[in-house]
């Protein structure tokens, strides 16, 4: 599919993918098709300019937000996008998620936000789109958690008309085997901490084993990281039990022993 699409059916399709939490699947085709340049911008509309930028960025390479400019009453500093756009909530909603993409000093897509918020809460009642506005407007695509995105995608994707069935089948399969990945570590990561015996020496002491491993699972989502969230989960655990030594349970005298031991 991702090598007999159409270019802008592509992007279109690697976005599907990412949002459906299966693209570790894909990685090295994803990866081939944006070696390529995409330099032609005038013949698209703001949804797949928006859409091909966030993207593009969201992959590492370096694109210019310029490419907005045309969208704007001229290119004078602080002009107004045009007026015409509102009528676009599509386009509107692919430019805002592209906004959160921004780099210290880019001015125009500051507006960018600021410009389509409103008019995007506006249209969200009469919209095919009213789900994806509203979540979008409480947690943009790129503040999101991976893994609540991916869940909550999974179900707006099956409503939508037209979606294709292999994908969706494959995205919940996906969650779920992940998931069980998710549940295995954690019970590895469990059995650890009671062997540990820190959290019995330290009942002062929150047991947060489960908040740091939602926080790494948060960070480190793929398969692949699994190590990865074992030695964050650990680290961060026991480092959790020192920050409530020093916070709320040892005396000076006491933590500059503690931390005389540690530096040694």
């Amino acid at each position: 599919m991702l090598s007999s699409h159409a270019d802008n059916k592509t992007l279109d399709l690697i976005d599907i993918i990412e949002r459906l939490g299966i693209d570790y699947h894909f990685e090295k085709e994803i990866e081939l098709i944006f070696r390529q340049e995409y330099d032609d911008y005038n013949d698209d509309d703001l949804y797949t300019v928006a859409l091909r930028f966030r993207l593009l960025r969201q992959h590492g390479c370096n694109i210019s937000s310029d490419i907005f400019k045309r969208f704007k009453t001229s290119d004078h500093e602080g002009d107004e996008l045009k007026q015409e756009i509102v009528s676009d909530v599509e386009g509107m909603l692919s430019l805002y998620e592209a906004g959160y993409l921004r780099t210290h000093g880019e001015s125009i897509l500051d507006e960018a936000i600021a410009f389509t918020k409103p008019h995007l809460a506006a249209a969200a009642g009469d919209s095919t789109l009213a789900d994806r506005i509203a979540h979008a407007l409480k947690w943009p695509h790129r503040k999101g958690m991976k893994r609540v995105e991916h869940h909550f995608f999974i179900s707006i994707y099956e409503q939508t008309q037209g979606h294709d069935e292999a994908l969706l089948k494959l995205a919940k399969l996906s969650f779920n085997v992940v998931q069980h990945l998710y549940q295995k570590e954690l019970k590895v990561l469990t059995k650890w901490w009671i062997e540990l015996d820190l959290p019995k020496r330290t009942s002062y002491a929150r047991d947060k084993l489960v908040e740091v491993y939602f926080w790494a699972m948060g960070c480190l989502w793929k398969p692949k990281y699994s190590l990865a969230r074992f030695c964050f989960t650990r680290v961060t655990t026991v480092g959790s039990v020192y920050d409530d030594t020093y916070d709320a349970y040892g005396t000076i005298e006491e933590l500059e022993k503690f931390t005389a031991a540690i530096h040694r």
